[in-house]
Parts: C-alpha cells; sequence; structure tokens
C-alpha cells in the first residue's frame, strides 16, 4: 500500500492532464471568441477606441447602461426580500414540507425560461388574470406588458431560485442552538435572529445576490418578450448591434463593457464572499435538532411562502389549460376546448423537427460535456499542482461572462469557422456551456469519494486508467448521472446561443417558441410549453423522492 500511495503521490502534478480536453475545447469555444470580441471593438470599422467614444458620448446609450444595472439592482432586492424568509422556513418545517417547498423551487428552475416568460405574457395581459383579480377590488386594469413592469415581474420570478438555492445552502449549515443560547442570555426572539442568525446567512446572502445581480445585468428574454423597445436593457442594444445592424464593432464594444461591469462585480465581492462554497446543491434532511425556538412557526412566514411559490409555479400551470383552448388565441380560460395544438405539435414538420433537433443536440453535447467535464474536475481534485485553481476559473468561465456577451463572440468567431447552421456548431457551444456545471457536480462528489480506495486498487496493480474505470466511475456513478442530466438539460433549454448559430435549416425547440411568440399568436406553443413543463415536474418529483434531494439543484 505504502509503493502505492507513493507513486500516487509522486505523480500528482500529472492528474491536471485530465483537464486538458475540456479546457482546450473551453477555449476554442470561448475564450478566443471571447478574445476576438475584445480585438473586434477596436479593430472594426477602424483601429482604435472609437466605438468606445461612441458609446460614452452617446447620452442614449449611458441612459441605457444605467437602466440596466439599477435593474438589475432592483431585481436582486426584491429576491433578497422575497426568498429570503422563504429559504428560511424551509428549514423550520419538516421533510415533507420541505419537499414541497423544494419543487417549487426546482420545477421552475428546471423547466424552460422561454415557457415562464409565455406564462407571464398570458399572466400579465390586459384581460389576463392579474388584472381580473385586481378589477375585483377596484383596482386596474394595468398596463403589465410591454413596460419595465413587466420586465421586472419576470426576471424576478426567473431569477428567484438563483436566490433561495444559495440562502437555503447557507441556512441549512447554521446550528440553531445559538439562538437558544443568544436567547438564555437574555435577548429576545427577534434580537437573537438579527445579532446571531442574520450575520451567519451572510454568506448566502452575498453568493445569492452576487448571482441573480450579475445574471441579470446580461439577461436578454424576458425584456425582450415582456419588456419595450423604448426601455431597452444593455443585452438588447447588443443583440439588436450584431444581429440585426450587423454593427460588429460597436456591439462587440458594447459586449465588452457589458463584460467589465459583471467582472467588477465579482472582483468586488470575491472578498466578502471567499470561504463560502454554493454548489446549488440541497438536502431535504434536518442538519439540526432544533427547527424553530418556540415550536411555533410564524404566520407571516407561511403567507410570505405562498406569495412566492405562486410566483414560481403560476406562469407554467397556467399554461396547462390554455393548450386546450380551441381557438387560435391566448385567451384565458378557454371558450372552448380541444386537443389541436398537441395533434399540430406532432404533426407539424417544423416542430416536431425543431423537437428532434433540440434532442440530438442536447444528447450529443450531454455525452461530450460529461465525459470530459468528469475527466476535467477528476483532475482538479485529485492534483495538487499550483496550475489547479487557474484550471477551475477556466472552467467556470461560461457561468460568470453574461450570456449575451457569449452569444455575441461565439456567433462571429463561428460565422469566421463556418459553423453557423451547423449542428456541429451548436454541440461545440452547447458543451462548452455546460461543462461548469458537470466540473461542479462531480468536484463535489469526488471530494467526498475516499481516494484510498484508489491506492488500494494501485497497491493491487490497477495503472490509473483501470482505477478510474473500475473503482472511482462506479462510485460515482450518482454523481455522474446527475451531471449527464443538467447537461441535458443546459442544452436543451439554450435559447440565446441558439439564435444566433440557428439557420432556416436548422433551429431547436427553444428557438422555434421564441419565435412562434414573436411573430404569430399560435397556441401550439401551450402545447409545447405543457409537455416541457410536465416532463420537469414528473423529473424533479421522482428525482427528491428518490434521493432524498441530495442531488436536486443545477450548479
Amino acid at each position: 500500500m505504502a509503493d502505492g500511495s507513493s507513486k500516487q503521490g509522486s505523480s500528482r502534478p500529472a492528474w491536471l492532464l485530465f483537464a486538458l480536453p475540456a479546457g482546450l475545447l473551453l477555449a476554442g469555444a470561448m475564450i478566443i471568441p471571447l478574445l476576438l470580441t475584445f480585438w473586434t471593438s477596436v479593430a472594426e470599422p477602424k483601429a482604435g477606441l472609437g466605438n468606445y467614444a461612441e458609446f460614452f458620448a452617446s447620452a442614449t446609450y449611458l441612459r441605457i447602461l444605467w437602466r440596466t444595472i439599477w435593474t438589475a439592482a432592483l431585481v436582486t432586492l426584491v429576491c433578497l426580500l422575497l426568498g429570503y424568509p422563504y429559504a428560511y422556513l424551509m428549514t423550520l418545517v419538516g421533510r415533507r414540507t420541505r419537499m414541497l417547498l423544494t419543487v417549487a423551487v426546482l420545477v421552475p428552475f428546471w423547466t424552460s425560461a422561454i415557457v415562464r416568460i409565455f406564462g407571464w405574457m398570458v399572466l400579465l395581459q390586459p384581460s389576463g388574470l392579474i388584472n381580473r383579480a385586481l378589477a375585483l377590488v377596484g383596482l386596474g386594469p394595468f398596463e403589465l406588458l410591454g413596460n419595465l413592469t413587466g420586465t421586472l415581474i419576470g426576471m424576478v420570478q426567473v431569477m428567484l431560485p438563483l436566490m433561495i438555492l444559495p440562502l437555503y445552502s447557507t441556512m441549512g449549515r447554521i446550528d440553531r442552538r445559538l439562538m437558544v443560547a443568544a436567547c438564555s442570555l437574555g435577548a429576545t426572539p427577534s434580537g437573537a435572529f438579527r445579532k446571531v442568525y442574520l450575520p451567519l446567512s451572510r454568506p448566502g446572502i452575498l453568493a445569492g445576490s452576487v448571482i441573480v445581480f450579475v445574471s441579470s445585468l446580461g439577461f436578454y428574454l424576458v425584456p425582450q418578450m415582456l419588456g419595450s423597445p423604448q426601455q431597452q436593457l444593455l443585452s438588447q442594444l447588443i443583440f439588436d448591434q450584431v444581429s440585426s445592424l450587423l454593427n460588429f464593432g460597436l456591439g462587440a464594444a458594447m459586449a465588452v463593457i457589458l463584460l467589465a461591469a459583471t467582472l467588477l462585480v465579482l472582483a468586488a465581492t470575491s472578498s466578502l464572499t471567499r470561504g463560502s462554497s454554493h454548489t446549488g446543491t440541497i438536502s431535504l434532511s434536518s442538519s439540526n435538532g432544533h427547527p424553530t425556538l418556540t415550536g411555533r412557526r410564524p404566520l407571516g412566514l407561511g403567507i410570505i411562502a405562498l406569495f412566492v411559490a405562486a410566483i414560481l409555479v403560476a406562469p407554467a400551470i397556467i399554461l396547462v389549460p390554455l393548450s386546450f383552448t380551441a381557438e387560435a388565441s391566448f385567451v384565458f380560460p378557454p371558450k372552448a376546448w380541444s386537443v389541436r395544438w398537441y395533434e399540430h405539435f406532432f404533426t407539424d414538420g417544423e416542430w416536431i423537427g425543431s423537437l428532434l433537433a433540440s434532442l440530438k443536440i442536447a444528447l450529443m453535447s450531454a455525452i461530450i460535456a460529461t465525459i470530459l467535464g468528469s475527466l476535467a474536475a477528476l483532475g482538479i481534485v485529485r492534483s495538487r499542482s499550483r496550475f489547479t485553481t487557474p484550471m477551475l476559473m477556466v472552467m467556470l468561465i461560461p457561468r460568470v461572462v453574461p450570456h449575451v456577451v457569449l452569444a455575441v463572440a461565439v456567433f462571429a468567431f463561428f460565422l469566421v469557422l463556418g459553423l453557423v447552421g451547423k449542428v456541429s456548431g451548436f454541440v461545440i457551444a452547447h458543451t462548452a456551456l455546460a461543462i461548469p456545471l458537470v466540473v461542479i457536480t462531480m468536484t463535489a462528489g469526488l471530494q467526498m469519494l475516499d481516494e484510498r480506495l484508489e491506492l488500494a486498487a494501485a497497491s493491487l496493480g490497477a495503472n490509473r486508467f483501470r482505477q478510474i474505470l473500475g473503482v472511482t466511475a462506479p462510485l460515482m456513478l450518482p454523481s455522474i448521472l446527475t451531471a449527464a442530466v443538467f447537461a441535458f438539460v443546459t442544452s436543451f433549454d439554450e435559447v440565446i446561443i441558439s439564435l444566433f448559430l440557428q439557420s432556416p435549416f436548422l433551429r431547436t425547440l427553444p428557438v422555434k417558441m421564441f419565435s412562434s411568440i414573436q411573430d404569430q399568436i399560435d397556441p401550439t406553443i401551450a402545447a409545447a410549453s405543457t409537455l416541457i413543463f410536465l416532463v420537469a415536474t414528473v423529473t424533479i418529483t421522482v428525482s427528491l423522492f428518490a434521493t432524498g434531494g441530495r442531488h436536486a439543484a443545477r450548479g
């Protein structure tokens, strides 16, 4: 055993070579395009800083930049105010109730963003349920679509899971006996919460706030579908400059400015969040023996939780009855019922073609991402090289850079390589997007694996590949399957990059759904959305009950 251990220890740096294939793919699919985006911003239409000068000299562009920043800040604040009590209640309730609250968070988290946004379009329309409910109490109707109000509502709903998961991950580790001790020393329950619990939950607050703020800075779908052209955000402006006006120089400069703003936020908060790690994985098992201080749960928390759960699930649920309408309209409730739109979905060549394209691309991307990401995680965890941290940072680049920036970079680079409109282009881009989730999932699993089992196999003469295939892989099978599911869903749900890479002959299902919403009234979108929502619900529910919630959440 000693010889095997010595052999393993002496070759620690060589483990990092396992991360090389994933690193090379990310370099070719993401890093080089991002560098070329910067080059384009100072080289087109002529060399110099003219594009940046044009941006900062324009009052309109600066106003859009400011609107983007404060919209992201407002979304972050609202998500924190709603998400904190929800996550806190999850630590107080029993296992079954906690599972229901978790399903309410994870189902929209896994359900396509297009589905949720379309649900809000139905709910927020002038004759929608929200305006009708307001009319019952003598309010409204209000204009909730085509303005910043609709954008804020939609963005809060999409971002809420990204706030709740890090909060709950942190709160689940807090020993509630500390609050009991504070109360025994004379503190009131509210005082103990304010002076003990709130500071201890600070890492989750910071992590969730940074994730939501950074994600909101570059979010495109919600403002495009629920907002107004007169209240554009920077992501929409970048998209228009590149895809519609073909102004690659100015669009690239805007993308660099958005990326710089994102990196500044991350740099400013990195020291505050250092030392806390949040992979998004949550557990449904009780982590302490003191659910509450008094044995009672505040009624206000329950009301807030019901309100938040309604926000999370309503946009998807509303589409189920709408998918059975007999008319070509989005009026709710339907005046007549029919399954014609399901028939249309399964018989129309464009819808079926987009579904098959999405399944093909997602399956190929998931297989490649799972293999490369698992090897990269193995190399990162096992290596003791000084290059381990830089390699991990490379793996996480697609999760840090705003998607609209990545989309612009990938589109420009793939256009030169002739990969736009090709299955290979989609697979390369989607694989790069999925690798970080695989690395995060597999790293968490490998850190819990007893490395002495590999050393034992080495002492019996097994080489490194036999150790991996015969020992590590079987023990890591649950994590591998979880990572593969994450990779598949990431690819299947991807919209922004797919909008750039599409062609008249190759279009994924989310892109087809987006076009259907933008261009025409086609309730087939409700049928497609319902199918996606039901699959997500069944998958999450079965996964939670089968695994006890150990692998419930995505990156």
